[in-house]
């Protein structure tokens, strides 16, 4: 097996592991790991992003985003407000209602980043970051 077939594999791993150990963390918050991905989106994106630029970087497709907004906004965690770049297009923002589900969810990824720190020391967890980060830009540049 080459070194990238495991790295890939690992990262993999490591993915689907973060995503078991938030599960709880998010179905708390009354959330499908689905819908916690658009809001993350949503709120990285800062209100500068359109609902299709949101659901093009996500790959989903227009009418999966439209209905999960859809329903994210009847929940009181989403709303639509015109692009100011394009009058075609509506931007996404998160309510502070939805900043709240965002930010439970994601001081318990902190907590869990915080044990994983614990166990294999700063140090590592240090290189560890840096050398993801390397991998993300590297992977950035591939597909863009």
């Amino acid at each position: 097996m080459s070194s990238i077939e495991s790295l890939i594999g690992l990262a993999c791993q490591v993915n689907d592991l973060v995503a078991q150990a938030t599960r709880p963390a998010i179905v708390a918050q009354g959330l499908t790991s689905a819908s916690f991905d658009l809001l993350s989106a949503i709120w990285a994106a800062d209100g500068r992003e359109s609902q299709a630029e949101i659901g093009k970087r996500l790959g989903l497709s227009r009418a999966t985003v439209s209905e999960a907004v859809s329903g994210l906004e009847k929940a009181g965690y989403v709303v639509r407000k015109p692009s100011p770049v394009d009058s075609r297009a509506v931007n996404l923002e998160l309510t502070s209602g939805g900043h709240k589900k965002v930010k439970a969810i994601l001081a318990e990824m902190r907590r869990i980043q915080g044990e994983i720190e614990g166990r294999i020391g700063a140090k590592e967890a240090d290189s560890a970051s840096k050398t993801l980060r390397k991998i993300l830009n590297s992977l950035r540049d591939e597909v863009s």
